[in-house]
């Protein structure tokens, strides 16, 4: 995580913008948070960034659950070619960032979700047929998804995946 990244999620719990209830966006809580994290980033990319990072905080004070935002961002009804989803990054963004506020954070949230909807073998397969039909961007994505697996099989079930 980047020092601005780290610096955002300060800010947002010293305005205590985790704590606003009603018209988020509107409170003075979050205006004075966006106004701080806006002075961080200053270039035309990292204010994508911030939209990107708004829309989180959005979603976590909102209660919304890994699931809520899988089939609010329409992942579930890609059924097999959810990976194929531009939407698939901001979903792993989230959860991933939903679970740095646990007490014990697990590295294999995402991967658990995945294998808990299509199942672990299925996931694996929808994986690998996946990275035979794909460009070589999202080929890093189906790999980086595989190696997770894999070190989650050998590090709970000691499961070699050759």
């Amino acid at each position: 995580m980047s020092s601005k990244q780290l610096q955002t999620e300060k800010l947002f719990v010293q305005f205590n913008v985790d704590k606003v209830e009603a018209k988020f966006v509107e409170s003075p809580q979050f205006q004075n948070w966006f106004i701080s994290v806006s002075k961080l980033y200053n270039k035309k990319t990292e204010k994508g960034e911030i939209a990107d990072k708004l829309q989180e905080e959005a979603w976590r004070s909102g209660g919304k659950s890994a699931d809520d935002i899988f089939k609010l961002l329409k992942l579930d009804e890609k059924k097999e070619k959810f990976f194929e989803s531009t939407m698939l990054g901001t979903w792993v963004s989230y959860v991933t960032m939903l679970e740095k506020f646990k007490v014990k954070s697990d590295e294999f949230v995402v991967i658990r979700y995945l294998e808990k909807k299509f199942g672990d073998m299925n996931l694996a397969c929808m994986l690998s047929m996946e990275k035979k039909q794909n460009n070589d961007a999202m080929k890093k994505v189906i790999t980086d998804f595989q190696r997770m697996q894999f070190k989650r099989w050998m590090a709970e079930k000691g499961m070699d995946p050759k």
